[in-house]
Order: structure tokens, then C-alpha cells, then sequence
């Protein structure tokens, strides 16, 4: 060992290493850390905004024939990134109503990327003018769409529309009109999809429904709306409300040691369970295993390692390629009895207070596979009572046993006692006098 210190020393040496100590390392690599955190604006440090909320840029223009319409949207990130899409309108529209679907239709893809502000741009003087209000609306139709996209703005933090020349809308003008072409102008990336109705036919009902489940009682005890009037609950619920938080509307579980866990429902678990245990990287896990692994991830539920262990049990590809665990559930016990009733353990208990009869001494036989147990109260132990004893409780009522284990009282050394044994060919085994217990 110390031969390859020293060729390790000399190869290390001509790149003029210097050692660090440890405690300065940890210090800057905490410093680093809390540099670069961004906390909210009430401990004086003004958080860098992100890329959301900074301004999007969005070009829509829209165009109809004879036979088919179609709508064109350039959507453009701060850092220029573009996302073109073509919209084919499968239905009768004229120039208006394709200018409002493809406005509808860029707001619609710019409030699924989560854009919060946005400024929009239009070469259609009309939808400009009537969504800023200095146009009235008078079609019914047109008041549908003006509707549609009055809801969809009012999602956004800050939005302004602007009406522009159709000279500087050329590359949405190329999109609206792929519909109707048979070779595209753009050679960058476009997603084309088709709308086979207008927008104003579409109702987007969101049904809201109130989840009740397992977070659902903690959350209202945590935010003093508890409706529980059992002392017990709340009293249980007041234990765990040390356990969990909410950050943003949504409940987390803290630990010592651990990130902050986001606490899911049922549904939410079984979309979770299946990722992890048959996703993309999925390893297909089962049990323990299964549950470490979504705890890394950030996710709780409380019945995490009872479910994750059913949800691997029903999980058809682990039961036909899974390894074949041929393992006895419990620990192999050696048996000298191969079959029930085959080989019988006798013994006399007592003197005990007496009974009935004067009846102080108890003969026991307990059979070795089943421990099946056999019991008579005597008045006395002679040799004639356990012959008796084994005859009617053993002999008459399981068969004729092979083997009988005693100890080495004179009740089972007898004569008489040997002599019914030897006609039944029954092998008589004595325990050892130093280890009475020997015969079970």
C-alpha cells in the first residue's frame, strides 16, 4: 500500500495540487447556495422573474375560402423561442369569424404554456377595434366570439392587442393559408391541427367538484375551518397538523431529515404508482422498494407501502416475467413424526388439590404432528391406569400409534405396561433421566 502511495505521489506531483481543507469547502458551498436562492420580496431580496412572466408575443391572422377556412398563430417566447401551428377550420366561416378562431386558438396554446403576460398582434381592424371596446358588436355570432375572448384574456396578468398592417403579419398570413395549399411556405417546424366546429358551438364546461379525502380534514384543521366536532378527531388532527403544511393552496408533508413531500389523493396515487412501477423509467418495483422510490421522487400519501405492494401484485408483466421465489414463507420446523397419531408423548401430572372423587393426578398424551392433546383425571397412577388410559383414549379411538415416548416412571416401565406395548408392536422409547423433558 504505501509503494502505491508514493507512485501515485510522484505522478500527482508535476500538476501542483493543493489540498483544501474540508470545513472551508462546506462553507463556501453553503454561501453559494444561499446566493443563489430567491426568497420572496419580504426579506428585502427581490426575486428574478422568470421566463412566464415576462412579455410573449402573439401573431394570429385567419383566412376563408369557398370551401375551408383556416387560422395561423406564431407564438414567441422572450428568449425567441416560436411555436407555429396552422388551425384547418373543417367548417363554413367567413374572414371575421376565421380572425376571432385563430385569435381564440393562440390564446388557448399561450394559457396552456402558462404565459401570464402576452401582447397580441392582429391585422384585423375589426376584432381589434371590438375587443377594445371602441366598436360595438351587433352580430350574434360575433358577440359569442367576443365573449370567448374576453374569458380567455382575463386569464392573463397583463395582455395588450394591437392592430397592425398586413404587410409586417405575412408569416401567420403563410400558416392560415396552409390549409388551402398543397406545399408549405415555412420550412421551420409547424403543428397543424383540424377544428371541425366553431368555437362559440364548443362549451367548456368545468365542472368544479369539491375532493374530499384523507387532506382534506387536516387542510381545514390548518386553516382554522375544522368542521370535526368529535374531541377525539381533534385531537388526532392536532397531532398531525405538526406534519404537514400548505404552500400555495396545496399540502405537503415535512420531515427532519427530508424535502418537503407533496401529498396526493387516490387518484393522483394510482397515476403515480403506475409512472414509477411501469413508466418510461420504470424499474417495475414492488413493495418497500417501490414506496422508497416515490418518496424520492416528493410524493406521500399515509398508505403508501400498502398500496404499492397491491399495485405490484396486479401487474400482469411482473407475474409472467417476474422471478420465481421458491422460499417457504415461514422457517422450516424438523419433524420426527411423519404422519398424524403415528408417534404419541405420555406423562403423569401432579399431585394437584384434590377433586371429585379424590382425583389429584392427571395422564397426558399429546400426539407429535398434530399436538393433539389427550387427558384424564386419576385418582391413582398404577399401571393398570395407564394401560387403561392408552388402551381406550389412544388405541380404541386413533389406532394402534408406533412409537410411544415415556418417561421413566414405574407406571411405564412395568411388566404389564411393556407387555401390552410388545403386543401391539409399539416401539416404547424412554427419555433421558437427566432430561425429563425429553419425551415432549
Amino acid at each position: 500500500m504505501s509503494g502505491r502511495l508514493a507512485a501515485w505521489t510522484i505522478e500527482l506531483s508535476q500538476f501542483n495540487l493543493e489540498f483544501n481543507p474540508r470545513h472551508s469547502v462546506k462553507s463556501q458551498a453553503l454561501s453559494d447556495f444561499v446566493a443563489e436562492c430567491t426568497f420572496s420580496t419580504d426579506l428585502g431580496i427581490i426575486k428574478e422573474p422568470s421566463s412566464s412572466d415576462k412579455s410573449w408575443t402573439l401573431f394570429t391572422d385567419g383566412s376563408s375560402t369557398a370551401s375551408v377556412g383556416g387560422s395561423g398563430i406564431i407564438l414567441t417566447s422572450p428568449e425567441g423561442f416560436k411555436v407555429q401551428q396552422a388551425v384547418i377550420l373543417g367548417f363554413s366561416v367567413t374572414n371575421n369569424e376565421a380572425e376571432y378562431e385563430a385569435l381564440i386558438a393562440g390564446l388557448k396554446l399561450a394559457s396552456h404554456l402558462e404565459v401570464k403576460v402576452i401582447e397580441i398582434f392582429s391585422d384585423s381592424q375589426l376584432v381589434v377595434k371590438q375587443l377594445n371596446g371602441e366598436f360595438k358588436t351587433l352580430n350574434d355570432r360575433m358577440v359569442s366570439y367576443v365573449k370567448i375572448c374576453s374569458q380567455l384574456l382575463s386569464h392573463f396578468a397583463s395582455w395588450s392587442l394591437n392592430c397592425i398592417d398586413r404587410s409586417a403579419n405575412h408569416w401567420a398570413d403563410a400558416l392560415s393559408k396552409l390549409a388551402t395549399s398543397s406545399v408549405a411556405p415555412i420550412a421551420e417546424p409547424v403543428y397543424i391541427r383540424e377544428l371541425i366546429q366553431p368555437s362559440t358551438t364548443i362549451t367548456d364546461v368545468h365542472v368544479i367538484e369539491e375532493v374530499t379525502d384523507w387532506r382534506t380534514p387536516i387542510m381545514q384543521f390548518i386553516q382554522g375551518g375544522s368542521t370535526e366536532a368529535d374531541k377525539n378527531e381533534l385531537k388526532k388532527l392536532a397531532n398531525k397538523e405538526k406534519d404537514y403544511c400548505i404552500m400555495e393552496g396545496r399540502l405537503y408533508r415535512r420531515a427532519l431529515t427530508e424535502p418537503l413531500l407533496k401529498c396526493v389523493g387516490t387518484e393522483e396515487a394510482q397515476v403515480v404508482m403506475k409512472e414509477v412501477h411501469s413508466g418510461i423509467c420504470g424499474e417495475h418495483l414492488a413493495g418497500k422498494n417501490m414506496a422508497l422510490k416515490i418518496l424520492r421522487h416528493g410524493v406521500y400519501w399515509p398508505t403508501i407501502r400498502k398500496d404499492c405492494e397491491e399495485f405490484a401484485k396486479h401487474c400482469h408483466p411482473c407475474q409472467l416475467y417476474g422471478p420465481m421465489n421458491h422460499r417457504a414463507s415461514v422457517s422450516f420446523t424438523p419433524s420426527v413424526s411423519p404422519c398424524p397419531f403415528f408417534m404419541w408423548g405420555m406423562d403423569i401430572v401432579g399431585p394437584l388439590p384434590k377433586a371429585l372423587g379424590q382425583k389429584q393426578f392427571i395422564i397426558v398424551a399429546v400426539d407429535y404432528h398434530t399436538k393433539w392433546v389427550e387427558a384424564k383425571a386419576l385418582a391413582r397412577i398404577r399401571e393398570t391406569e395407564v394401560i387403561h388410559f392408552f388402551m381406550e383414549f389412544i388405541v380404541f379411538r386413533f389406532g394402534v400409534s408406533r412409537i410411544v415416548v415415556t418417561d421413566n416412571g414405574s407406571q411405564f416401565t412395568g411388566k404389564d405396561f411393556e407387555s401390552t406395548l410388545s403386543q401391539l408392536e409399539v416401539k416404547h422409547t424412554k427419555s433421558s433421566l437427566a432430561y425429563p423433558q425429553a419425551n415432549g
